[in-house]
């Protein structure tokens, strides 16, 4: 009897080891994102205050790709995505369509194949975009999530890696009472200046301006095998920028609104400072 109880105990004390051990790999394997305003997080039917103005979500999401890990020693290795409905190997979609939340249509992390340990990394570099070879391609023949009608302007110009969209709702005085002025905000960014015969046909080129963001963040280990998480800061993005109609920005750097955020995003070259948009938030 005690030889049995002693054996069982042996074989459940080992399916915890395996378990744990298969836990902490799989979260070493994923990186997760976090949308958030100031130290708000971000949500639908969720408002936050900017300036004078409420602001609401309605939509943000983005695709990257080209992600890779550094070391201990300061090595980058390149790195490989599971495939799924968000992901190719080399490309993810993350975020939200508050219009299509209710039926769980949302996606924050990024999963990698089980070579990765990014427990240990000291970095993570990657692009915001889509490279150009899969850029211009047909998305009713793309698998997921390059087929997404949504995140396509058309064959000429490609997708739009950054799709922001967000519901305004500024307070005016009118003599003794206040009044609400709704209005809608959006950004999309994508690739401008590609040459074709034609806006149904792919250019042979790269675009003039590819407007893909390069990403490099430091990495801390963290104890008791807590998670690193990535922080889409708007608050950042969107500091001192006018949220009206009128300053929407489709990727046309005339406009001053798009010079703004250009700027914060590191695609103008006097930017100095590099992107603004992505940091690191170590769990405590």
């Amino acid at each position: 009897m005690m030889k049995t109880m002693k054996l069982s105990f042996i074989f459940n004390s080992f399916i915890l080891l395996l378990l744990s051990a298969c836990s902490k790999s799989e979260q070493n394997q994923v990186l997760t994102f976090q949308t958030r305003f100031e130290q708000q997080n971000l949500s639908c039917d969720q408002t936050v205050k900017y300036n004078d103005t409420w602001l609401e979500l309605s939509q943000i999401q983005l695709y990257l790709s080209d992600f890779s890990i550094k070391s201990e020693q300061g090595e980058w290795q390149t790195l490989t995505m599971t495939t799924s409905p968000y992901q190719t190997s080399n490309v993810a979609l993350l975020g939200l369509s508050c219009g299509e939340n209710k039926t769980g249509k949302d996606n924050w992390q990024v999963t990698f194949t089980d070579n990765v340990n990014l427990a240990t990394a000291s970095g993570i570099r990657f692009k915001l975009g889509v490279p150009f070879e899969l850029n211009h391609l047909n998305p009713l023949t793309q698998p997921s999530p390059l087929n997404v009608s949504s995140m396509f302007w058309g064959w000429q110009t490609g997708h739009k890696f950054m799709r922001l969209e967000m519901l305004t709702k500024q307070m005016t005085t009118v003599k003794t009472s206040e009044q609400q002025q709704q209005g809608n905000w959006l950004f999309h960014l994508g690739s401008t200046g590609c040459s074709a015969p034609s806006v149904v046909r792919a250019p042979k080129q790269a675009c003039k301006y590819a407007n893909v963001v390069d990403v490099e963040l430091a990495l801390v280990q963290q104890s008791n095998n807590k998670q690193t998480i990535v922080t889409i800061d708007l608050s950042r993005l969107l500091s001192g920028i006018s949220l009206t109609a009128e300053q929407s920005c489709q990727s046309a750097r005339s406009d001053k609104s798009c010079q703004q955020l250009f700027q914060r995003l590191g695609l103008i070259d006097n930017s100095g400072a590099g992107q603004q948009l992505f940091k690191v938030k170590n769990e405590k």
